[in-house]
């Protein structure tokens, strides 16, 4: 199930290494009005404060965002492509926002990577679970970088095979596989909600 996991978030961060490539995706990104409906939901739920983790932000649209959406909130967008980095950087700036925003260039699957910013009072991270080969030992790792007892909030394609032509839908997980590997992982307290048409939120929390 899925793409291969360090593989393929270098093969992004190639294909991701020209400026107009980057200002195109975020362009996409911005065209999907109910990409991120679930994910707004599930935040006003948890009312995030202190300091999250926004792990495989890419261009940091959605980083961005949060922090606009939740003024008492610090983030740190982490991504493996420097390129994406340096436009998020870019757009914090310009919405005013990098003293609340930060972005650092990582492996969100390299537990030392993320040792360097726990414990966090939260992670989110948005369209990556897909990507991963081992998606239990993306978790894992993840939650590694978590305070005791705080939250992992995941946003992802949900297997809708009708939609498969125009997004990546054949290659992402049912609810109840998705909420199987939070709880493989080790994370309690696991929610999945559906959000049509085509997305999912899980939220699982770090055990005490």
């Amino acid at each position: 199930m899925g793409h291969s996991g360090k593989g393929h978030q270098h093969d992004f961060a190639e294909r991701f290494s020209d400026p107009e490539a980057i200002a195109q995706y975020a362009r996409h990104s911005a065209r999907l009005p109910l990409r991120n409906r679930g994910l707004w939901s599930a935040l006003r739920r948890l009312n995030p404060v202190g300091v999250w983790l926004d792990l495989g932000c890419g261009p940091g649209l959605t980083t961005i965002e949060i922090a606009s959406r939740f003024p008492g909130l610090r983030l740190i967008g982490i991504d493996v492509s420097e390129h994406m980095i340096g436009y998020a950087r870019e757009q914090a700036s310009s919405a005013g926002l990098a003293d609340r925003v930060q972005f650092a260039v990582g492996d969100v699957t390299d537990a030392s990577v993320l040792s360097a910013h726990a414990p966090a009072d939260g992670i989110v991270s948005t369209y990556t679970l897909h990507h991963f080969d081992d998606a239990v030992a993306a978790i894992r790792t993840m939650a590694s970088a978590l305070a005791p007892g705080a939250p992992l909030l995941l946003c992802d394609f949900r297997r809708v095979m009708w939609l498969s032509r125009w997004l990546p839908t054949a290659d992402a997980y049912r609810p109840p596989e998705a909420a199987a590997l939070m709880t493989q992982a080790g994370m309690t307290s696991v929610e999945v909600a559906s959000h049509f048409p085509y997305a999912m939120t899980i939220l699982g929390r770090k055990a005490p």
